[in-house]
């Protein structure tokens, strides 16, 4: 069976299209040797197991302290963790063998920019980006560290090169919606929100910033209203920790602000608002510590105290 466009295209011929590709093992494959270990592990990322395939990726480097392509793996499965000392002392090892290894250049950005070691952080990126397959990434990363940093025009850059290389990368076009809001271009950031969703017709970070951009409260509980699903507060959370890896605390705030109000809501708000509100802060984390813990499932790093 083919899908054609809108079309499905059926062979009723058992043998037409059979291909060639290997489902079966070598016999002599070493699945206990150190190429087998990280084939095992790699297929446990892939399927998200990342607690047991940091276990075989743990024997993998037992072996051999300095197989690059296990270092790598290491770093990516500590960062996940909220481990970025561990994950920058991995990817700095697999530098030392392979300065130009593009996903270990990103990973040590990751982990120097959770470490505050900003000029490792954008070196990082910057050699990362030379790679087809890591530079969307790395281009964004970068533009994110520019918006945190205040360099707004340098944040325009990224996100411009970025969505010039690929139209439809999601991200790419959050950011410059963004940078032009804060630049105070109204009319690029009412374009690049159309643009926005033309791709995605339900894409929310578009619907707040033109919720923003209206400057009306009517429009915020709008599109407050059209955030549908089974657990809308993820939404919200998984929105708010986009804000915040931008630099963009109070927009974060304002965004939470309009979610349900669970108790990881509240943990997060009381958080926002620690500097700039102590009062609401303190109100926040009472409500949250009071609140009922069911159907709150913490699991991103950035909720990690």
């Amino acid at each position: 069976m083919r899908v054609l466009g809108a079309r499905f295209e059926y062979v009723a011929d058992p043998g037409a299209d059979v291909i060639a590709r290997p489902t079966v093992t070598p016999a002599g494959f070493g699945e206990l040797s150190i190429l087998g270990l990280h084939t095992s592990a790699r297929e446990l990322i892939r399927q998200r197991a990342y607690s047991d395939a940091s276990r075989v990726i743990d024997a993998c480097l037992q072996r051999d302290p300095l197989y690059a392509p296990a270092l790598v793996d290491a770093a990516m499965l500590h960062l996940r963790r909220g481990d970025a000392r561990a994950a920058f002392a991995h990817a700095q090892t697999a530098l030392s063998i392979d300065t130009y290894d593009p996903a270990a250049n990103y990973y040590y950005g990751r982990a120097a920019e959770a470490l505050g070691r900003l000029a490792d952080a954008r070196d990082g990126f910057a050699l990362a980006a030379q790679s087809a397959e890591w530079r969307g990434a790395a281009w964004f990363a970068l533009g994110q560290a520019a918006l945190r940093e205040g360099r707004v025009e340098i944040a325009q850059h990224y996100a411009g090169t970025l969505t010039a290389h690929a139209s439809l990368d999601v991200q790419g076009w959050q950011l410059l919606v963004v940078a032009h809001r804060l630049a105070g271009e109204a009319d690029a950031a009412a374009r690049g929100i159309a643009r926005l969703l033309e791709i995605d017709p339900l894409n929310h970070v578009a619907r707040f910033e033109r919720a923003l951009a209206s400057g009306r409260d009517t429009e915020q509980t709008s599109f407050a209203h059209g955030v549908r699903g089974e657990m809308p507060h993820e939404t919200f959370l998984e929105m708010a920790a986009w804000y915040v890896g931008l630099g963009r605390e109070h927009d974060a705030g304002t965004l939470l602000a309009l979610a349900p109000s669970v108790p990881e809501v509240q943990y997060w708000r009381a958080w926002l608002s620690r500097t700039s509100e102590p009062t609401a802060a303190a109100r926040h984390l009472a409500d949250a510590n009071a609140a009922s813990p069911a159907l709150t499932f913490p699991f991103r790093a950035e909720s990690v105290p």
